[in-house]
């Protein structure tokens, strides 16, 4: 199925009646899409609805303007200017989140189960607000764990950035790296995850190579869920410490 998003029109069509294609989320046969999802479970997906926190995309209940976390984090973030306080980019934006059911089984399969295809259909929802928000910004993939990267067999945010540069010709600037060795966030707190990412991302050996014509002044960091903030916080930082003076977040779901 991964290798649809890759094929042309015809190719799919072909492939598709000689092996018909399931939806992957209720099972029903696909008329020939490069997405594994059917039209009427992709317009199941939540989208969030009503005001969002400014800095992690969170929705807001009773909160205004940030929600209790960031303010907690970030006191000083109060001003209306920029993110302020402990954050290190400007905002985070979060297409669905990752408490919705069929949000959650498409970033697991994505994720975890090897539906390759499914970076097609996410790159779909981002170029849109691409397009509405940062238009013209050059995207930067947060580092993907080359202990990651060998176990599912790709980098997901790479993949998902190459989907998106053929859909919308993005400047993609592979500017970051990891170094050394790092556990896996997801198994770790709020502030083991500050400390476990604590000076491990840094700017690529060879970044100049894809900057060319200078560091860009703003960009937009791409990554899969945010969380914490704590991957956000840390890319930002090495980027700033590039020259880039404004750090956009966007992110599949907000967890």
């Amino acid at each position: 199925m991964g290798v649809l998003c890759f094929l042309s029109g015809a190719a799919r069509r072909i492939l598709n009646f000689l092996f018909p294609q399931r939806c992957l989320l209720c099972g029903s046969f696909l008329g020939g899409e490069a997405v594994p999802v059917c039209d009427a479970c992709a317009a199941k997906l939540a989208v969030p609805e009503g005001p969002r926190c400014r800095v992690c995309s969170q929705v807001l209940i009773s909160e205004k303007d940030l929600c209790m976390d960031c303010r907690a984090a970030a006191p000083a973030a109060g001003d209306g200017k920029g993110s302020g306080g402990a954050f290190q980019f400007e905002s985070n934006y979060s297409l669905f989140p990752y408490q919705d059911p069929l949000a959650m089984e498409m970033v697991v399969s994505y994720k975890g189960r090897k539906r390759r295809s499914l970076a097609a259909f996410f790159a779909g929802k981002i170029v849109g607000a691409y397009r509405r928000e940062w238009q013209g910004l050059p995207i930067v993939p947060v580092p993907c764990r080359r202990a990651s990267v060998k176990k599912r067999g790709y980098d997901q945010v790479a993949l998902l950035c190459r989907a998106i540069r053929r859909r919308n010709g993005a400047r993609i600037l592979p500017l970051l790296r990891l170094k050394g060795k790092t556990l896996e966030q997801k198994t770790l707190n709020r502030e083991q995850r500050a400390k476990n990412l604590c000076g491990a991302i840094a700017a690529a050996r060879n970044f100049r190579k894809y900057a060319k014509g200078g560091v860009p002044e703003a960009v937009l960091l791409l990554d899969d869920v945010f969380t914490t903030g704590a991957t956000a916080n840390a890319c930002a930082a090495a980027l700033k410490s590039m020259g880039v003076k404004t750090v956009y977040v966007c992110t599949l779901a907000r967890d």
